[in-house]
């Protein structure tokens, strides 16, 4: 299926799914992926993240900075006939609700339609899928005491828009929830 202007925005905790899914749907649909980790690693790579520490908060300014910088590469300079496939996990506080915004507003400037996604998952799952080895690879989080403190203490970002769609990845493999977020869009306006 060829995605048209169109921002998947798929949201969710870590170990959810986010990326298997969304290079799934990248496959599908030709849209280009642009996952967290992509503007997170160069930083992680250089403080020497372990998926067990604590990044420390200037890390994450210039996390922002490398943000900052691919969502104007994606206003000014990426095709106008390109789809994206944004991941993130956004928390229920204000910065995360700007980012959230900022990604709207980049949809928006490309006159694109936005189509955020809340991935859930059971916390028995989520917790597994948090300590495979392969996320400490990709300089992801695995400290499980984080994660279940996230779990009981954070809460996702609250989504109002007309495109969400909510989808419980507990049992569903990628393909189908990739299936699933493409019928999604295909059933909108």
């Amino acid at each position: 299926m060829k995605l048209e202007n169109t921002f998947i925005y798929l949201i969710g905790f870590p170990g959810v799914g986010k990326l298997t899914i969304a290079k799934v749907l990248s496959d599908l649909t030709g849209a280009k992926l642009v996952d967290n980790h992509l503007i997170n690693n160069p930083i992680f790579n250089v403080i020497g993240a372990d998926g067990i520490t604590p990044i420390p908060k200037p890390a994450w300014d210039r996390v922002q900075a490398i943000r900052e910088i691919v969502f104007d590469a994606i206003a000014s300079i990426a095709s106008s006939s390109f789809s994206f496939i944004l991941t993130n996990v956004l928390f229920d506080k204000p910065d995360d609700r700007a980012v959230f915004l900022q990604v709207a507003a980049l949809a928006d400037a490309r006159k694109a339609r936005l189509v955020p996604v809340l991935l859930e998952c059971a916390e028995q799952e989520l917790l597994r899928r948090a300590a495979t080895p392969s996320r400490s690879a990709s300089l992801k989080d695995t400290n499980m005491e984080a994660a279940k403190d996230r779990l009981r203490n954070q809460k996702l970002l609250t989504i109002e828009h007309r495109h969400l769609l909510r989808l419980d990845t507990t049992d569903l493999p990628a393909e189908s929830s990739a299936r699933a977020i493409l019928s999604h869009i295909a059933s909108l306006d």
